[in-house]
């Protein structure tokens, strides 16, 4: 996602993002709630964004709240 400067990222290209949660829902999917610096994008530096992925099917489904986002190409570490 830094890649494509969606999310902010220092000097070597990997973005800012801490992870609130990580985990399964009750329905079996995979969840991960984080926070990514969108500022690049206009948008806060605190962005929340949700990741969930069913074990059964693809692809991932990435969302800002309740509204569905492209799904990132790249890789990603945990920022500072």
């Amino acid at each position: 996602m830094a890649d494509n400067r969606d999310v902010m990222g220092d000097e070597h290209g990997e973005p800012y993002y801490t992870v609130y949660a990580a985990g399964i829902e009750r329905n079996g999917n995979l969840r991960l709630d984080l926070e990514a610096d969108c500022s690049g994008l206009g948008m806060p530096d605190n962005t929340p964004i949700t990741m969930r992925m069913d074990l059964g099917s693809e692809p991932n489904r990435w969302s800002i709240k309740n509204t569905l986002m492209p799904r990132p190409t790249g890789k990603c570490r945990q920022g500072p």
